[in-house]
């Protein structure tokens, strides 16, 4: 349902996704199979929680009173702690990325493959991931968006807000054509549903258009019910919740979460890494000579084919 119609501003991106990060998160990410999407209410920007919700209320209030515009202002934006977002950018080797996200150059780029999808792992060993996706239990569920084009101005937000709309009006009337009340009711059950999940799509791809500069897509996962599958750390702001990303072979949308990658590095014959590594980038102030000692780690985790490539940056 993510980018409702023709016109909406929601732009899905299957290329290049370069995530900055430490020699601390290259190491995890390579050694556990596994990428870390934060809770949203953790992001570095605390104001990106509440903007795209403030945009989106403001934008439904000059509406006219439709039927769809009623609907949507009855929806309510309070399910940030639900939600977790994993950033990227489209662009491979930028300054100002390595200061901020990077250990000030001293870190890596990971290159992932946007076209590859993504599911949400389990952290309750209980689970009863084996079972057909009929007979799984509500809290083993999720919603999974691959990635996404971030909103930097309002016009795209009233772009995919209108198509909401549209859409809404739609599904709507073709409710109220339902004769039998149970069935109307399921329906209506299901459109609360998919408002909820488009709003706080377009809620959590929103960012201020000071930030455009770093053409930011993210994978964004959202639990209708918490199940045992969130982590916890301390992070900048108090604790927060986490919750794992690895390769899966399902579409985006709704999906069972999936039993803990196994990486054995003794047997790598055959094998492909969890997580979608196309290549790593040193950053500009890590040591030239650092290059083959990447490679062997990659290597020692499957990845070896993969290019590990210098930044061109002069950074200083």
């Amino acid at each position: 349902m993510h980018g409702i119609g023709s016109d909406s501003a929601l732009r899905p991106y299957q290329g290049p996704v370069y995530h900055y990060t430490s020699s601390q998160g290259l190491l995890g990410i390579v050694t556990s199979g596994q990428l870390r999407a934060s809770e949203a209410s953790s992001l570095n920007d605390l104001a990106e929680i509440t903007l795209g919700w403030r945009a989106i209320r403001r934008w439904l209030a000059k509406q006219p009173g439709s039927p769809a515009v009623k609907f949507l202002r009855r929806r309510r934006g309070d399910r940030q702690h639900q939600v977790f977002v994993l950033s990227g950018t489209t662009v491979g080797d930028d300054a100002n990325q390595w200061r901020l996200y990077a250990d000030s150059g001293r870190g890596y780029v990971i290159e992932l493959d946007g076209a590859v999808p993504l599911g949400v792992v389990s952290l309750d060993p209980g689970v009863s991931v084996k079972r057909g996706l009929r007979f799984g239990r509500v809290t083993e569920f999720v919603n999974v968006v691959p990635w996404y084009h971030v909103i930097y101005e309002y016009g795209d937000l009233d772009r995919a807000m209108t198509a909401l709309v549209a859409y809404t009006e739609l599904v709507i009337a073709s409710i109220q054509a339902i004769h039998d009340s149970d069935a109307q009711e399921r329906a209506a059950e299901v459109l609360d549903e998919q408002t909820q999940d488009e709003l706080a799509m377009i809620a959590h791809l929103s960012k201020a258009g000071g930030f455009v500069g770093e053409k930011e897509v993210r994978a964004v996962a959202s639990f209708m019910w918490f199940g045992k599958h969130v982590g916890y750390r301390a992070g900048a702001y108090g604790i927060a919740g986490h919750v794992h990303l690895v390769r899966t072979t399902g579409a985006g949308g709704m999906q069972r979460v999936v039993p803990p990658p196994v990486i054995d590095r003794a047997s790598t014959a055959g094998f492909i890494h969890p997580v979608p590594v196309a290549s790593v980038r040193l950053g500009p102030l890590v040591h030239k000579g650092n290059k083959e000692t990447v490679r062997a780690f990659l290597r020692a985790y499957g990845l070896g084919p993969i290019p590990v490539k210098r930044s061109k940056v002069p950074l200083r």
